[in-house]
């Protein structure tokens, strides 16, 4: 159960905005490379990639840093590895504006608050090393030389706030290793932030001044969203709000964006038909029988006959559902006893339940329990002589009863035991792949949902998301009213797909060939603008660590932007030629039509536009070159038209697709409804684009278009 099919409507969203499925592609990508948890880790597995967590680790700075790299002149030059580290440092912010006048007063931070974190650092510390004990050696000396002890060690021993080991240990707290959501891990993660946070305030030339410009950045975001409506301003202002919610700063300011950006995003909600697609199933099994009954040994063949159907259960904090298996076993026996053997035909009715529980860990089951009733007929016995032959058949007839009693209770262990095997198989099956490729990698990212809940009843199962870390805001308004009808329906908030798209992307660095990989691991054609060939140019980017994925949802339509910057052209696919924020976008509307439901892009091309630097004048040839190179990935990535419905996947894959029966993009929420169709329904391909060439954009020696109002520059 990958990302991509748990949450099957987000990726069918995200789909639709790349052609390809990039996102719900690289959902399931969140455990690459890293060792697992448990074994040996290389000590120079530091030197490889950083991660997007240590990427949005630094968030403070965030995506103004490589808008003041621009500014600086500096777009063309290879990152240096030094400079990189204390540019990612938490440091105070530039003041835009004098402070302001509802600047909450500064709470000091005394030495007995940092002593106290400190200890609660030391104790985490010990905690992991203590756990780490009983591992072998090399287990134990690889976590160690990983996630570097040593260093951790020499800051909770440090007097004085560090940026530059604080950055180091940073990285490899915030790795995207797989393991990293090891427990021990993650609170040693929770305290060291905590520690660090006020560490580096306490020693602050003013923390006075520092906690108060992060209240007055964080307002004055708030107040150009509410102008502007740039939604991208929330995670901006989230990532200030979280460093003021550990720092104990500014509660008021706190408590009302936290109280009105903190409402569920994501409502999700499946008929038992839906459901019951993927699990019901006839059964026809044979199996060899070996039992002992009243004394006599049992010898034969048993072949069951019949349907497991799935029931949902009612409950308010849990999904909980019925596997109930009715069928009928016919068995041929022969039974030994001395020099008596009897041949026996029998026919076994058989009812039993497996009772499922999900919630936010997976799956769990209770023993199956069956009730058997057999119905035995004794066809022969055989025996040395006529009066033992006599004799037998006698007794046999008087404890009919009791041995259809035995056979019965036999059979209910049987079935029992059966039935518990089968379901441990699909339930380790289905639990290690969402803890693989869903818990686990969003742990590691700090993305896991905050609350997960799941409930029954007789008809569907629904499901209720608050997708958010400390550093995010949900959503400020209830969902909408459901769409009416359909086997599957979702009501979603554009702030999930904001935050997932930080915790599964932010930060990450797509090129070429990983992007032309993914879709050949998932089965889809590259369209020939991203097929990597001994002529194509090589390009790659990074997915910004804050808002690398939005959609807005308007009256009928969705505006998807992706904003990235660090982009490559050439052989040097690690070396950004250029380094300043770009947003790419591209509006979608919802048309359904003889029965075809598609969304259709409703430019020409999608639009890629840098993210405006203060005093700076035109573009240079390379941004120009950069840009005309992006909005052709795109075009090629964003197509001009994209069914709404798809196919279900895996073990549901015979229920057909789900087909697309209404959508309301309204007010920053998305309802939509499908309905299960056979595969006879199954939905055209998607008719050829024309060939084109995207608009020229402005050329470098042409005056400076004047650029739009938005957003303040990122400190």
């Amino acid at each position: 159960m990958s990302i991509r099919n748990w949450f099957a409507v987000i990726v069918t969203l995200l789909s639709m905005a790349f052609g390809c499925g990039l996102v719900s592609i690289a959902f399931p990508q969140l455990a690459r490379g890293g060792a697992a948890a448990g074994q040996p880790l290389a000590a120079d597995d530091s030197t490889q990639d950083a991660s997007g967590k240590e990427a949005a680790a630094s968030k403070v700075e965030g995506n103004g840093q490589a808008a003041e790299a621009e500014a600086a002149g500096q777009e063309g030059k290879a990152a240096d590895p030094a400079q990189g580290e204390a540019s990612s440092a938490k440091v105070p912010l530039p003041v835009e504006a004098p402070p302001r006048p509802d600047r909450e007063p500064y709470r000091p931070i005394d030495s007995t608050e940092v002593e106290r974190a400190r200890r609660t650092l030391r104790e985490r510390l010990d905690g992991f090393l203590q756990r780490l004990s009983s591992d072998p050696a090399p287990v134990r000396d690889g976590w160690k030389r990983f996630v570097q002890t040593d260093l951790i060690e020499s800051a909770v021993g440090a007097a004085q706030f560090d940026s530059k080991l604080n950055q180091t240990i940073r990285k490899r707290l915030f790795s995207d290793k797989a393991g990293m959501e090891f427990t021990p891990v993650l609170a040693l993660r929770r305290a060291y932030e905590d520690f660090a946070e006020l560490q580096e305030v306490a020693g602050a030339e003013s923390p006075a001044d520092l906690v108060g410009r992060l209240q007055d950045e964080a307002r004055t975001r708030m107040e150009t969203l509410e102008a502007t409506g740039a939604n991208y301003e929330l995670s901006e202002i989230g990532t200030r709000i979280g460093r003021l919610r550990r720092l104990k700063q500014a509660p008021k300011l706190v408590e009302s964006l936290d109280s009105r950006f903190s409402r569920e995003n994501l409502f999700v909600r499946a008929t038992q038909r839906l459901i019951a697609a993927g699990v019901e199933q006839d059964v026809d099994e044979s199996s060899a029988v070996t039992d002992s009954i009243l004394g006599v040994s049992v010898i034969g063949d048993a072949r069951l006959r019949g349907r497991v159907t799935l029931g949902m259960v009612p409950s308010e904090d849990r999904g909980r559902f019925e596997l109930l298996l009715n069928g009928k076993a016919l068995s041929s026996s022969t039974g030994y006893r001395g020099s008596v053997t009897l041949f026996s035909t029998s026919t076994t009715a058989v009812m039993a339940r497996k009772t499922l529980e999900l919630d936010e860990r997976g799956l769990t089951g209770d023993p199956a329990v069956a009730a058997c009733s057999t119905d035995n007929s004794l066809n022969d016995i055989a025996a040395k002589c006529c009066l033992i032959e006599r004799i037998a058949w006698k007794r046999a007839q008087q404890s009919q009863g009791q041995a259809e009693a035995l056979a019965s209770a036999s059979a209910e262990r049987r079935i029992e035991s059966r039935m518990d095997a089968r379901a441990a198989d699909l339930m380790a099956n289905a639990n290690k792949s969402y803890q693989d490729n869903v818990r686990k990698p969003l742990l590691r990212r700090d993305g896991f949902p905050q609350a997960l809940k799941f409930q029954t009843t007789t008809e569907h199962l629904l499901g209720r998301l608050l997708q958010r870390n400390n550093g995010q805001l949900a959503a400020p308004t209830d969902p909408p009213a459901p769409v009416e009808g359909g086997d599957l329906s979702v009501r979603i908030h554009e702030s999930y797909v904001r935050n997932m798209g930080e915790s599964a992307v932010g930060g990450y660095r797509l090129t070429d060939v990983e992007l032309e990989k993914l879709y050949k691991d998932n089965g889809r054609e590259v369209p020939e603008e991203l097929q990597v060939t001994d002529t194509s140019t090589r390009w790659g980017f990074t997915f910004a660590p804050l808002s690398p994925i939005e959609i807005k949802f308007r009256e009928n339509q969705l505006l998807i932007t992706v904003t990235a910057s660090e982009f490559a052209s050439g052989e040097r696919t690690d070396r950004p030629d250029v380094r300043r924020l770009m947003r790419i976008s591209a509006t979608y509307k919802f048309e359904q039509a003889n029965g075809i439901a598609e969304f259709v892009r409703q430019e020409d091309y999608p639009s890629t536009e840098y993210v405006p630097v203060p005093g700076r004048g035109r573009e240079s040839l390379r941004e120009v070159t950069v840009k005309r190179l992006m909005a052709r990935k795109f075009n090629a990535m964003l197509k001009k038209r994209l069914p709404a419905s798809f196919a279900l996947p895996g073990r549901w894959a015979a229920g057909g697709q789900l087909v697309a029966k209404g959508c309301v993009p309204a007010s920053e929420w998305l309802s939509m409804a499908w309905e299960m169709a056979p595969l006879a329904a199954v939905m055209p391909p998607a008719k050829p684009e024309p060939a084109q060439e995207p608009a020229k954009p402005e050329t470098a020696q042409e005056p400076a278009k004047p650029e739009p109002a938005q957003e303040p520059a990122k400190p």
